[in-house]
């Protein structure tokens, strides 16, 4: 996808993070094209990004019907992910993990189960420097 289509496809109201107005950047696509990539390719290149590149405004996405409906209707689940689906739960990948583990066992195939409890990783993050 080139800078183009992804300006032309992106969204027309402007981010107050922005110093330009995205109607002018839309309208002017084939001016400023060269010189974004430029900066683009230069920032990538030389690993030295910017500190207006560095900044985002993050906002809560609480109503978990919008969530599942975005991550269904995107097909953004793995096959056999079993979070966020309907019909689906720590049963149903429960009994995936025992229906592959019989299947290999039943091949003579050598089975290794790793199981990582990561529910409490996010408390151990710095939220400092997630906010900053």
């Amino acid at each position: 996808m080139t800078l183009k289509e992804i300006v032309k496809e992106s969204s027309k109201t402007t981010c107050s993070l922005d110093t330009i107005p995205s109607k002018f950047l839309v309208n002017n696509i084939d001016e400023f094209s060269p010189v974004i990539t430029n900066i683009i390719h230069s920032a990538i290149s030389e690993n030295c990004f910017p500190d207006v590149f560095k900044h985002a405004i993050v906002f809560s996405f609480n109503q978990k019907a919008q969530l599942v409906s975005h991550i269904s209707d995107h097909d953004l689940l793995e096959k056999f992910q079993s979070a966020y689906r309907k019909y689906h739960s720590t049963e149903t990948a429960l009994i995936r993990v025992h229906n592959d583990i019989n299947l290999s066992v039943d091949k003579s195939e050598c089975v290794l189960l790793v199981l990582l409890d990561l529910s409490a990783a996010f408390d151990t993050v710095d939220h400092l420097i997630l906010l900053n």
